[in-house]
């Protein structure tokens, strides 16, 4: 199941990999949603003369946003909310047992774990727009002896919320410009979208554009903090822009790319909630004094970044992590509105059998080549009947 890494030893070393999802994958880097379970491995590298106590694994995730100004105005106070942390002893000296694959301490050199993810929807790993949200594993291993440091390495992982999508039921046509212009319709038929996806838009005119139209998509993040305290107003990103040339045609398909790394949208933050909005311009072909003097037409239409592709539902039980108390909280401080605990990540016991049989070796395997040659000699020297 896990296959074993070539890892130079002329230095302790602690590392953490994730095994590989199908599916689901961001930078070719796992991606991991609400009820995932994901597996992965602990590798121990040991120099001589170490002696260790203890191996644990931490699995810890965070929001946070730091004190900092907007606008030489507004000021965002600055908070530290931890989601959970859960851990799992993977190796402790005083119950290990030496087997084949262990050195003279017990440790082996490498300890396999299975991580379930609770079905609760968390904001999305982010670390921009002066919030950061991330979840973390951490390896730890201890050593008996006070002068030797313990060994300590980091391993992010990629978490995003379940964010639906569906098409209109009928397409959205919308006016750009005034009656008393030729004026444009527009015509979508989504406005929810998967990062990478095109944003497809037709451009109609019974009459057809005039010669030099123009139309521009933009799509702008929109980043809104949620404490009302702080009264910090929206804040604006531009993400990708597209013009395309109508050419006086009387139907113009426009699409506008979207990357592949977009944050998907989310209103239930407790410190951020992420929308997007698409701006729609019609460029008009002016001259002169008519140029400076003309009102540009325009429209803004909301747009949805989700995670799931068009039809694919999430579970009915998936719940938003501000419905719950914080497992940090003191349950002895009386609450005005009671509510269950956050339920937290899950370490499944990973069953390993110490009598498997070993890998197969060529050197071990008969010579069914020889055999089967053998065999198809001796049925072609016998005779005909």
């Amino acid at each position: 199941m896990f296959k074993k890494k070539q890892v130079a030893h002329d230095a302790a070393a602690l590392t953490i990999e994730l095994l590989p999802e199908f599916g689901w994958t961001h930078k070719n880097e796992p991606v991991y949603g609400p009820g995932s379970i994901f597996k992965g491995v602990v590798r121990v590298v040991l120099l001589p003369g170490m002696h260790p106590k203890q191996l644990r694994i931490v699995f810890h995730a965070s929001e946070s946003v730091p004190l900092h100004c907007v606008h030489h105005k507004h000021i965002v106070n600055a908070r530290h909310q931890q989601f959970f942390g859960t851990q799992r002893i993977l190796w402790d000296s005083n119950n290990s047992s030496s087997s084949s694959h262990s050195n003279s301490q017990g440790l082996r050199d490498s300890y396999p774990f299975i991580l379930q993810m609770p079905m609760v929807q968390f904001p999305p790993s982010m670390d921009c727009c002066r919030y950061k949200c991330s979840f973390r594993l951490t390896a730890t291993l201890d050593m008996m002896n006070a002068g030797q440091k313990s060994l300590v390495t980091h391993k992010p992982v990629h978490y995003m919320p379940f964010v639906e999508t569906c098409l209109l039921k009928t397409p959205l046509i919308k006016d750009l410009g005034d009656a008393q212009d030729d004026h444009i319709k527009v015509k979508m038929n989504s406005l929810d979208y998967l990062p990478g996806d095109t944003i497809q838009v037709t451009a109609l005119s019974l009459s057809g554009a005039r010669r030099g139209d123009t139309l521009t998509l933009t799509l702008y993040r929109v980043t809104t903090f949620m404490n009302q305290e702080d009264a910090i107003p929206n804040q604006i990103h531009q993400i990708c822009s597209k013009k395309t040339a109508l050419n006086g045609n009387t139907s113009v398909d426009c699409g506008l790319e979207l990357p592949n790394d977009l944050i998907p949208s989310f209103s239930y933050g407790r410190v951020i909630a992420i929308s997007y909005k698409l701006h729609l311009a019609l460029g008009r072909a002016k001259s002169g004094l008519s140029k400076l003097l003309v009102s540009v037409p325009s429209l803004e239409l909301p747009v949805t970044i989700g995670t799931l592709g068009y039809g694919v539902r999430a579970a009915q039980d998936l719940q938003v992590y501000t419905m719950f108390q914080s497992v940090f909280d003191d349950p002895a401080q009386p609450s005005s509105s009671p509510s269950p605990v956050l339920p937290v990540p899950k370490f499944i016991r990973v069953v390993e059998y110490e009598d498997a049989l070993p890998q197969y070796e060529a050197t071990r395997l008969p010579s069914y080549y020889s055999d089967s040659m053998s065999h198809h000699d001796d049925h072609a020297s016998a005779p005909l009947a």
